[in-house]
């Protein structure tokens, strides 16, 4: 809180009675200005004095929640920058803001805005930033959750013989999450 210059007066509907000397003013946002007067028994008004509420502390940004699965009953909590081969919903839980409140929160997939809740099924990795903006224009920290999805399995297109040194060998793919490990069997 900080004293300015008189700014001109304040409107008088606007008055609220309080009942103490110290005051939460809710509502209040960046650079508003605030004005104080006192009355005494006989109800004769005092002399009025303004202030103005700065804001300088950033807002906290919301939570995206992520869930696999096809309804309520077998959901499983999904962890950002795992794969996995289903679908994922998203859910946001509001950020915070403790002074002048929390105005929007923008969930974006690039430059792209995604509107909540949301299901991502797109295969490969998609990134998601979660910003919290306050009623004083101060934007949060940003917060980004990765969700891989990889629904098809890798193949194998051939395997042959290699008669000198008794090795087989193999031409596999996977294009979306990759290959992480190679097993073989034999008939005996």
């Amino acid at each position: 809180e900080q004293d300015v210059e008189d700014k001109g007066s304040p409107v008088e509907a606007n008055w609220i009675d309080v009942t103490d000397s110290s005051i939460e003013v809710n509502g209040v946002y960046h650079n508003d200005i605030v004005y104080a007067r006192l009355k005494n028994e006989e109800g004769t008004t005092g002399t009025y004095t303004s202030a103005s509420i700065v804001d300088t502390t950033k807002p906290t940004a919301g939570t995206l929640t992520l869930k696999t699965g096809t309804s309520i009953w077998n959901q499983t909590t999904y962890t950002s920058g795992n794969w996995t081969t289903s679908n994922v919903s998203v859910t946001l839980s509001a950020g915070t803001d403790g002074q002048s409140g929390v105005k929007t929160e923008t969930v974006k997939n690039g430059n792209s805005t995604v509107s909540m809740p949301a299901t991502i099924s797109t295969e490969g990795s998609t990134k998601l930033t979660v910003t919290t903006t306050d009623w004083a224009g101060l934007s949060s920290n940003s917060t980004t959750y990765t969700i891989n999805i990889d629904k098809n399995a890798p193949t194998i297109s051939s395997l042959t013989e290699n008669t000198t040194n008794k090795n087989i060998q193999g031409v596999a793919r996977d294009t979306v999450s990759g290959i992480v490990a190679y097993q073989y069997s034999t008939s005996s």
